[in-house]
């Protein structure tokens, strides 16, 4: 029997067909389609605690839905009772002090005005303005049935929403498998890399909205609250919901404040309410642009890389098609069909829509080199260089942050990790440096080495890292060895005697030792002196910039490694970078295979 095929024009036909048919279903339900893209919303939003709770704590993914979905009633139910109480005091009395305005500005109108001789008469006025409050009294106390009614219908929608969630965050997988499968087998591998980006785009928008609505909220509460402007609590409610509108809604979230801020004043700042009210906004522009260069980088990513004026002509079709639905959809509707826009560009010029990423090529290591004629004592600093602390670290943290990887550029937490602890111990060593002179640096070391315990782990022994016990083995032969740390002197004695090389370093210089903590040259400095040495005849080997900065400003060598925190742009200032420690002894000891080789695994 032969097979019976669909002619070309056969198929224009029919897929006109669906996309009319398509268009009068719009059409005829579109009254339904908010509720269910709010549905698919709120089911985009939960799918991640569902995920977790299926794949790590192997629920059963229909029981992870119902538990996600009970959590999220019974805050739905705690947020009135721990919220609207403190919230409807500061709306009643909003309340209070606006009708005492407007009694005021009815007492204004009732008398003529007199300005510079010139006098008018607000009879006329106060009258048109009596009757348009009447009026406006009598229609809202008629329509207080259709209110009712509206409510009703609300609730009903919303129990709706909930239950189109539920169905659609339980089957998610089955559902995107089914939407995959309409694909034809060519072009299988276009729509899944497609979908990764469109996911990528909601992803952005919605996981990293609901952070900054956080913080902006709390952040427009506390320092409304400390400036004294009243209400401050329900300032940051609003500057948080409004947060939901890109680019508009922060500056929306200024104008109540500034106007309760001119009718009320600050609490306690001895500022007329013309000048609070500046205050308030240059404090509302300054949060915003915290926001905008530091928090939406950071959070959003560039997923909705879109220039402003889009985003407000998106709002204001969006607000045209969909209402406020409309407004809070508009940014990441542009992304997403700047997406697929790009894709079907891509496609009609016969060009790869998603080229494969180059990778750059690693860098050659070691890079730089020693002056070795001049060397007579290698230095070592312990954590990240001698002991495996820093690395594992730094590895055991990333593991920690893993749900909330997508906030990192590249889903990778460990540079941030490095480049926070790294640059947050020279806060610290300078801080204790000024502590120290005040007789207070023994309560912080001793909050530091607690603090330790908390981000490197407790252990019985000290982690060496590998290749170390030859390397100071060869090394003693030639040099002499020091350790130049901001441990204890406890701390690093116990290690030196783990690994049986206690007596073979001719100096120890611990915190308790200088004034002044690395970056400073002073540690540098003493242990050269120590030796009886100049500090252009010694090496100072570590894992960060700390290092490198201690060594070059005594005036010595610095050799960085890549075994502990430090990256190769932080290390970049060392005369010789190595991948690890133990690579050191043929740049010293002027052995075959100190020529530069790949790094397996360099960070950048």
């Amino acid at each position: 029997m032969t097979e019976q095929r669909w002619s070309d024009r056969t198929k224009q036909w029919v897929v006109a067909g669906i996309v009319i048919l398509a268009a009068l279903a719009f059409y005829r339900f579109q009254r339904i389609l908010g509720p269910v893209v709010m549905a698919l919303v709120l089911a985009y939003v939960l799918n991640p605690a569902v995920s977790f709770l299926h794949r790590r704590l192997r629920f059963p993914r229909t029981l992870a839905a119902l538990v996600v979905f009970v959590v999220l009633l019974g805050l739905i139910a705690l947020a009135p009772i721990l919220l609207i109480p403190a919230l409807v005091d500061q709306v009643r009395e909003l309340n209070l002090n606006i009708q005492q305005v407007l009694d005021f500005a009815v007492s204004i109108l009732k008398g003529p005005i007199v300005i510079g001789g010139f006098r008018i008469d607000t009879t006329q006025l106060y009258n048109q303005v009596s009757a348009s409050l009447q009026s406006l009294v009598s229609s809202l106390a008629s329509s207080s049935v259709n209110l009712l009614l509206s409510i009703a219908s609300g609730l009903a929608w919303f129990v709706l929403v909930l239950v189109l969630a539920f169905w659609f965050v339980k089957d998610a997988p089955y559902i995107r498998e089914k939407v995959m499968g309409l694909a034809p087998v060519r072009y299988q591998r276009d729509m899944r890399l497609l979908l990764g980006q469109v996911v990528r785009v909601w992803q952005a928008f919605f996981q990293g909205q609901l952070i900054l609505c956080l913080v902006v909220g709390v952040a427009v509460a506390v320092v409304m609250a400390i400036v004294g402007l009243p209400y401050a609590l329900l300032m940051g409610l609003i500057a948080g919901v409004l947060e939901l509108i890109p680019n508009v809604g922060p500056t929306l979230a200024a104008v109540p404040a500034i106007v309760v801020a001119l009718l009320r004043g600050s609490s306690y700042l001895p500022l007329t309410p013309f000048w609070f009210a500046v205050l308030v906004a240059g404090l509302y522009i300054l949060i915003q642009q915290l926001e905008n260069n530091l928090l939406v980088p950071r959070i959003m990513g560039y997923s909705l890389n879109l220039h402003p004026l889009v985003v407000l002509v998106g709002i204001l079709m969006g607000a045209s098609v969909a209402g406020v639905l409309g407004i809070f959809l508009a940014a990441p509707t542009l992304a997403t069909l700047r997406v697929v826009g790009q894709y079907v560009y891509k496609r009609l010029l016969d060009e790869e829509p998603f080229p494969a990423e180059e990778k750059p090529p690693a860098p050659q290591l070691p890079i730089g080199a020693l002056r070795r004629d001049d060397v007579r004592a290698v230095l070592f600093d312990l954590d990240g260089t001698l002991i495996d602390s820093d690395d594992a670290a730094i590895h055991a943290w990333a593991r920690r942050l893993k749900p909330v990887a997508w906030l990192f550029r590249g889903r990778n937490p460990e540079p941030f990790l490095r480049h926070v602890v790294m640059n947050g111990e020279g806060w610290v060593n300078g801080a204790l440096t000024l502590l120290d002179r005040v007789g207070l640096d023994g309560v912080v070391f001793a909050l530091r080495d607690a603090l330790r315990v908390v981000w490197r782990g407790k252990r019985g022994e000290f982690l060496p890292v590998e290749g170390i016990g030859p390397l100071l083995e060869r090394l003693n032969e030639k040099y002499r060895l020091g350790v130049v740390t901001t441990r204890g002197r406890e701390a690093a004695h116990a290690f030196l005697r783990q690994i049986g090389f206690d007596g073979r370093f001719e100096v120890v210089i611990a915190r308790e030792d200088v004034r002044r903590l690395k970056p400073h040259p002073q540690p540098v400095q003493k242990a050269a002196e120590a030796l009886g040495l100049s500090p252009a005849q010694v090496v100072m080997v570590g894992d960060t910039s700390l290092d490198v900065r201690s060594a070059k400003a005594a005036g010595a060598q610095a050799v960085g490694v890549l075994c502990g925190l430090g990256m190769l742009d932080d290390l970049k200032h060392a005369d010789l970078i190595l991948a690890t420690t133990a690579d050191l002894a043929p740049h010293l000891l002027g052995e075959a295979g100190g020529e530069p080789r790949m790094n397996a695994n360099p960070r950048e």
